[in-house]
């Protein structure tokens, strides 16, 4: 039997939204992180949902802050899934931090760093993942 190949698109979703609980669910509203990176940003925010290239799977929920591209994701501005967010309390250097991995197909999206600012960061590998703008809005 042959697969069409939005077919193996649909099944690659699902599989990889099953591999992973998220807390939020589309259509909820989550409070945006305001601090004086967010109003040293032109005060601009929005919700995106960072994902696999390989797998198409959903590998965190992120807050960016302004414009332009998106090189690094910061720790506190991370909202989903647990395993993710929980690192901004329980982490204090780089050497502490897992890498950035899809959960689902293993591949890493990103790999630990301090920002000059004095801020945990996931530096993001271009070209193994993509966003969308999350339909869970800020607020």
């Amino acid at each position: 039997m042959l697969k069409t190949a939005g077919y193996n698109k649909v099944e690659k979703e699902a599989q990889a939204a099953a591999a992973v609980n998220f807390t939020y669910k589309e259509g909820c509203k989550v409070k945006i992180k305001k601090d004086s990176f967010f109003r040293s940003r032109e005060k601009v925010a929005e919700m995106w949902d960072i994902k696999c290239l390989n797998c198409n799977a959903k590998v965190l929920l992120y807050q960016k802050d302004g414009r332009g591209r998106l090189h690094r994701c910061y720790l506190n501005r991370i909202f989903d899934p647990d395993s993710y967010s929980s690192l901004q309390d329980t982490v204090q250097s780089k050497k502490e931090m897992p890498l950035l991995k899809c959960q689902s197909c293993n591949e890493t999206i990103g790999y630990p760093t301090l920002h000059w600012e004095g801020r945990l960061a996931f530096l993001l590998v271009h070209g193994k993942w993509y966003y969308e703008k999350s339909k869970i809005k800020g607020i």
